[in-house]
């Protein structure tokens, strides 16, 4: 009969339980935090001016994600519907921020001059690829 009920109440904790583990990411200008987001985060943008910015900055992504992963290939892309290709970078470590200059998305910016930047994080294995919104950015 203890066992019984030992059981019942290992298998009842155990359903009761949550797990608190999260995706998020967090933005940075250089070496300034100017965003945080999670996967439950409802406003994705971030606005700058173009004014603040200078061609030697660099837009930094560090995301941390429980997805347990040895070999895979972690991405941060600008997506513009274009014809160039845009600016990314690629990276197998894990804890590792993704960069991208922010002259790279000023060129863009100057040439096609669209209403905002949507980035983008993949992680690719065996072939296959999962992309994940992450924010957009606001040239203002």
């Amino acid at each position: 009969m203890l066992k019984a009920v030992l059981l019942f109440a290992v298998l009842f904790f155990s359903r009761i339980g949550f797990c608190d583990t999260i995706t998020y990411w967090h933005v940075f200008l250089n070496d300034s935090l100017i965003a945080e987001f999670n996967e439950s985060s409802q406003d994705l943008e971030i606005r700058l001016k173009k004014s603040d910015l200078n061609s030697f900055d660099t837009l930094r992504v560090k995301l941390k994600t429980c997805a347990l992963c040895s070999d895979c290939l972690f991405t941060l892309e600008l997506f513009l519907e274009i014809k160039e290709k845009t600016p990314s970078d690629s990276s197998r470590e894990t804890d590792f921020p993704l960069k991208i200059a922010i002259a790279d998305i000023l060129k863009l910016e100057k040439k096609y001059d669209p209403e905002k930047f949507p980035f983008y994080h993949s992680t690719q294995f065996y072939n296959r690829k999962v992309r994940q919104k992450l924010f957009h950015l606001v040239l203002i």
